[in-house]
């Protein structure tokens, strides 16, 4: 049951449909995240519409690594193999199903996939603009969360739908930024 759930919060990405661009401007002038440079889509995919909360994970992996126990809190303290794993199990599980077809998997969206369905069609800092006071309406930070992991889609979505881009907690990428992005 939670599979299909799972599976029916899928949100379509679609790049150059609407006000979301085919390209974007990826990075910033901050060191970590430069240099800027161009990226285009020429493909759709889908996202999860929200983080993976603890009951999904649980149902699909057997165990809960997390420290701040809700079944619709996110899942977190798991590494990079962890979160790879979830995706295989999970595949395996949504084509047995019958949820997906044989030749879809799931997995974690690359650095640039990542970046363009969380700005959401911006150029701004945040996917609702460059004001920080309004964070707290998009997302969890320690400010906010009162020393905890609450539970997932609780706050504002971004222009795409999606809960919880903005956060405290890290978002597993297929790849990461390298200095010449090639």
């Amino acid at each position: 049951k939670l599979l299909k759930t799972f599976h029916s919060e899928f949100v379509l990405i679609t790049p150059g449909k609407g006000k979301f661009p085919k390209s974007f401007e990826m990075g910033s002038d901050e060191t970590t995240e430069s240099p800027r440079h161009k990226v285009s889509f020429d493909y759709s995919f889908l996202v999860a519409k929200y983080e993976v909360p603890q009951n999904l994970w649980e149902a699909v992996m057997g165990s809960n690594p997390s420290r701040w126990k809700g079944p619709r809190n996110s899942v977190e303290e798991l590494d990079f193999a962890d979160a790879q794993a979830f995706c295989k199990k999970a595949t395996e599980m949504m084509r047995v199903a019958k949820l997906i077809e044989k030749d879809q998997i799931v997995r974690l969206p690359s650095e640039a996939e990542w970046e363009y369905f969380a700005r959401a069609g911006t150029s701004t800092a945040y996917s609702f603009g460059d004001d920080v006071e309004l964070l707290g309406d998009y997302g969890w930070f320690t400010g906010n969360a009162a020393g905890n992991d609450p539970p997932v889609g609780v706050k504002k979505p971004n222009a795409w739908g999606l809960y919880d881009i903005h956060g405290y907690l890290w978002e597993w990428c297929t790849d990461t930024g390298s200095e010449s992005y090639k």
